[in-house]
């Protein structure tokens, strides 16, 4: 396997052309692209979740002298805080003392997107996407949670869907 596939893989691509490319090349990526632009948008959704073979992980979380085991797909979205976390899971918060970064590198890419410097989601829990100014939109959450995400974070988003949002 390529990078191409790696990538295509990560981000779910239609296609990627690399240059220089010849005009076969590039009909050929047209034709997938417009191939897949037919499909229904529930369809796409359910292929992706089911293409999906999902880490379980789970976050060790101390308090008050006992240890927490949270499954990372329980975890509804996290919030940074200085030098902690905070993870919002079924309406409680739990503090991690541990950095948006480093937690970020061990949650599956796929399941967990950040939406901004300070929030990162777990996708399963997006229930709309609302515009909320010209370069920025809302995401609004199952439990009614509005996290703001941004024009940059917006496109990588939908990349990763392969869908234009």
């Amino acid at each position: 396997r390529g990078l191409g596939d790696v990538y295509k893989r990560q981000v779910h691509a239609v296609d990627y052309l690399l240059k220089p490319f010849h005009d076969e090349r590039f009909a050929e990526a047209l034709a997938r692209a417009k191939a897949r632009r037919g499909e229904d948008m529930n369809e796409r959704i359910a292929r992706l979740l089911n293409e999906r073979k999902p880490k379980v992980m789970r976050v060790l979380v101390k308090t008050g002298g006992r240890v927490l085991f949270i499954r990372a797909d329980e975890i509804d979205w996290i919030e940074a805080a200085d030098y902690y976390v905070k993870l919002h899971v079924a309406g409680k918060v739990h503090m991690l003392r541990e950095s948006m970064a480093a937690l970020e590198a061990r949650l599956d890419p796929e399941l967990f997107f950040r939406v901004h410097r300070s929030a990162i989601v777990n996708l399963e829990r997006v229930r709309e996407l609302q515009p909320f100014s010209r370069r920025e939109h809302v995401l609004l959450l199952r439990d009614g949670t509005r996290l703001r995400l941004t024009r940059s974070r917006r496109e990588r988003l939908a990349a990763l869907l392969g869908q234009d949002l």
